[in-house]
């Protein structure tokens, strides 16, 4: 499962496995949109198929639109550029190009000339696969980097005290020589006193605790 960047957003893998019929020199040309924005292009210039893959961040939890655009069909001396598209990986899931949720918008892209999902992009137009939420699971959120190097730690320290002139014995206690806490022990049989900080759990930490005989 993906984690979750703090931006609510997930790394995806996009994958589209392609081939293509090249002429007057050229092979044909795509591009991949996801929401209407580029995630990314590429050349298939292989009469085999193969497999072209993009990553992007994407807003998790969310369905998404996916777009493939072939952009440069042509025809030379009667012979045509095509594009063959098998299907698409989205986080791991494979949707055939044939899938009823499938749409080639043929020609202008203007949503008129719109047939069934298929195999071969004889026309130039774009492939429009919508995307279900539960593609993008959200997954533990990445802390930032304060988060990430400490943790919160339970010191307790076990004391007691004799009293004198009315006032009870008093300590600071101190980690890494920074204060974290202190306490008045009026007990007169050990007793716990508890303190927290935040320490790198990756490094060793001093712990000190020093007397005083001024109120804090």
């Amino acid at each position: 499962m993906a984690t979750t960047n703090t931006d609510g957003t997930i790394q995806v893998t996009f994958a589209v496995n392609a081939w293509g019929s090249a002429v007057g020199g050229k092979w044909p040309h795509f591009q991949l949109l996801l929401d209407g924005a580029s995630i990314g292009e590429a050349t298939v210039s292989s009469a085999t198929q193969s497999r072209y893959t993009f990553t992007a961040n994407v807003p998790a939890d969310k369905a998404h639109a996916l777009q493939l655009v072939y952009d440069n069909d042509d025809t030379v001396n009667g012979e045509d550029r095509n594009l063959f598209v098998k299907s698409f990986e989205v986080n791991g899931k494979t949707i055939l190009s044939i899938d009823p949720s499938v749409k080639y918008d043929t020609g202008k892209i203007d949503g008129l000339n719109v047939i069934s999902g298929q195999t071969e992009m004889y026309w130039p137009g774009v492939l429009n696969v919508p995307l279900p939420a539960t593609l993008f699971p959200s997954a533990a959120t990445v802390p930032d980097a304060e988060t990430a190097a400490t943790m919160t730690t339970t010191i307790k320290v076990s004391a007691y005290g004799v009293s004198a002139a009315g006032q009870a014995p008093h300590f600071k206690l101190l980690v890494d020589d920074q204060v974290v806490g202190d306490a008045w022990v009026s007990a007169t049989s050990p007793a716990d006193y508890t303190f927290t900080a935040k320490v790198d759990p990756n490094e060793a930490h001093k712990i000190q605790i020093g007397t005083t005989t001024t109120p804090p």
